[in-house]
């Protein structure tokens, strides 16, 4: 289940996450040459949300998006990709208000540098500042919201980078400002403070550039569906969807900055992030234009350590990636499935997974932790 769509909209919360994922894999060997090892890898996420009150939220987040183990031969190496963090920093304002039939006002803030891996070695470093504006009313279908925001991104293509990002580079240059419309539906029947997920959630989001304005015109569209079922008193099933579509306007190319990279925590498991999709004739990760992902789960209250509950689960995930400029194929699909261990706790809620790719496209990341805490 993916835990940023399913997390209720606009409402400010205190939360701290830490998402951890780590593989090793073997390489082959032979009579004359020895075994070479790749180093396990391992993904970091960091995030801390401070609440005033209902109100108004204040959000400081920092995301490492993948770093390598210490290894003898690659110190430098290893302290620089540790370095190459996803910095991010965002300020929220939420305020009751009730004109043209609105009953909230939200202000929100970002400023973010982003690293993206489209190869083991090559990447592309994004500098984004955003702001946006939105109305939300609260409705019998759930929580209609509109609005209107600003966004610049600027693009660093490393000397590692793939040719695609260098052909991107000279069609649209390295700087693109957007002027986006926005539009999200928030329909939530999940059952509140239950251990075990019960209920349904959609959730839709619409953006798209008018055509007046300079900067790259795009439109997308993404959805969210969420069902789970109480099965017994212990036993919890259901299965999460997410379609999503996004398409250059009037001959325009999709901004990178909005495609779709796929794999990892809340995606595919199984696969590094980033590493699923198209890719261009060097094997880079070019990003999707459309992506589609399902994942079924059961999950099963086994029993207690003290008042620690334990949960078992299995999963099985798929996903489907499909076209983008600059790519030779036309998109790339990836199946997983595997077994994960839950503790929810007073302090949070933690988890271990393991997942086996049954698709090997030599980018994968079979174990996996999740730590999140909250405060409130």
């Amino acid at each position: 289940m993916n835990d940023s769509r399913s997390s209720r909209a606009i409402l400010p919360s205190a939360i701290f996450a830490c998402l951890t994922s780590a593989a090793s894999v073997s390489a082959a060997q032979s009579s004359e040459q020895a075994t070479v090892e790749k180093s396990p890898e391992v993904a970091l996420s960091l995030s801390l949300e401070l609440s005033t009150d209902k109100s108004n939220t204040a959000s400081l987040v920092g995301r490492a998006t993948r770093s390598d183990w210490l290894t003898s031969g690659d110190r430098s190496d290893v302290l620089l990709r540790a370095g190459q963090l996803r910095k991010e920093i965002s300020a929220r304002y939420a305020t009751p208000t009730r004109r043209g039939g609105f009953q909230l006002t939200t202000h929100e803030f970002k400023f973010a540098e982003t690293y993206q891996y489209v190869t083991e070695s090559g990447r592309f470093r994004t500098s984004q500042s955003s702001y946006r504006n939105m109305w939300a009313t609260k409705t019998n279908l759930g929580l209609l919201a509109i609005g209107i925001g600003a966004e610049e991104h600027v693009l660093h293509p490393e000397t590692s980078s793939a040719p695609f990002l260098v052909a991107y580079a000279k069609r649209n240059g390295v700087r693109t400002n957007f002027v986006p419309l926005l539009a999200n539906w928030t329909y939530d029947r999940r059952v509140a403070n239950s251990l075990l997920p019960v209920g349904h959630l959609d959730q839709l989001s619409l953006e798209a550039t008018p055509p007046i304005g300079g900067g790259m015109r795009f439109a997308k569209a993404d959805y969210y569906h969420e069902s789970y079922w109480l099965l017994s008193r212990s036993v919890s099933a259901g299965f999460n969807a997410f379609v999503g579509s996004v398409v250059g306007v009037a001959g325009a190319d999709t901004p990178l900055v909005k495609r779709y990279f796929g794999g990892g925590v809340g995606d595919v498991r199984g696969y590094t992030p980033g590493s699923l999709g198209p890719v261009d004739a060097t094997g880079a990760a070019t990003g999707a234009n459309r992506k589609a992902t399902f994942a079924a789960e059961a999950i099963w209250n086994a029993f207690s350590i003290g008042e620690t509950p334990i949960l078992l689960s299995i999963f099985s995930d798929v996903g489907r990636f499909v076209a983008a400029e600059d790519a030779i194929t036309q998109g790339g699909s990836a199946r997983s499935f595997g077994l994960g261990v839950a503790l929810p706790t007073r302090q949070g809620l933690f988890r271990l997974s393991f997942a086996r790719p049954l698709t090997d496209n030599l980018r994968t990341q079979h174990f996996q932790f999740d730590a999140r805490a909250t405060w409130n």
